[in-house]
């Protein structure tokens, strides 16, 4: 009984830990292209 409560939080556990590093990819991938689209429109704006 223990085992299995240890079992499903380690899971819950993995979840939480997989949404929240999906989330950090997700910003992060978000930061960058808006760097990206800001680095563009320098580029036109200068040219």
């Amino acid at each position: 009984m223990v085992y299995l409560s240890f079992l499903s939080f380690s899971l819950v556990c993995m979840n939480v830990f997989m949404s929240v590093c999906s989330a950090k990819n997700r910003f992060a991938f978000l930061y960058l292209s808006s760097q990206d689209l800001t680095l563009a429109a320098l580029n036109y704006w200068f040219h």
